[in-house]
């Protein structure tokens, strides 16, 4: 089952549920849903009876894995439901078509990743010398009001931005999602 931008208001009682982030049947996702399986999961924290469920694809498996997916949730206390994960083998090359989670937890963080990891990102999704910097600076200002809003006050213990994006000429889709914080859609 694809959980994508399209189908989560369909599923959404399905993959967030009682304190659970379940991503079982989950063949496919966009960053739009990522991040939000990302918020969920920050929201859903400190509940003792939260729970993980990862896909039983491995091909997912090796992507969330790629997608440093296993780091944001152990540092969100989602160490015991990674088992799975961590036995997953996959190439870290470098792979300008997948941009791992990145957890921003100070503006420092955002500006460093901006000027290196994004930049790049954009220039391989294909944007050219005038469009990279644009792009590169929306999501910079995207970031920068997430810190602005919400420093010193953020809405759960989890602070900064997390920022996803992904290009799969197989979906024959280029979409990056910018920031979020705490912050609930």
């Amino acid at each position: 089952m694809d959980i994508i931008f399209n189908t989560i208001y369909k599923i959404h009682h399905d993959v967030f549920h009682d304190h659970a982030v379940d991503l079982q049947k989950g063949t496919w996702f966009d960053p739009w849903t990522m991040g939000l399986a990302c918020l969920k999961a920050i929201e859903f924290k400190d509940h003792l009876n939260k729970q993980l469920m990862l896909p039983f694809d491995k091909g997912m498996l090796s992507y969330l894995k790629r997608m440093h997916f296993h780091e944001l949730f152990s540092e969100l206390t989602y160490r015991s439901f990674l088992v799975p994960l961590e036995k997953t083998e996959v190439n870290e090359k470098d792979n300008d078509n997948v941009c791992e989670i990145l957890h921003c937890i100070f503006r420092d963080d955002l500006e460093a990743r901006l000027s290196s990891k994004i930049r790049r990102m954009f220039f391989h999704f294909g944007l050219n010398e005038n469009e990279e910097p644009m792009a590169t600076s929306l999501v910079g200002e995207l970031g920068n009001n997430v810190f602005d809003h919400n420093d010193g006050q953020w809405p759960t213990s989890v602070r900064g931005a997390i920022i996803l994006a992904q290009m799969n000429s197989q979906k024959k889709s280029g979409r990056s999602s910018g920031c979020r914080s705490g912050d609930w859609f």
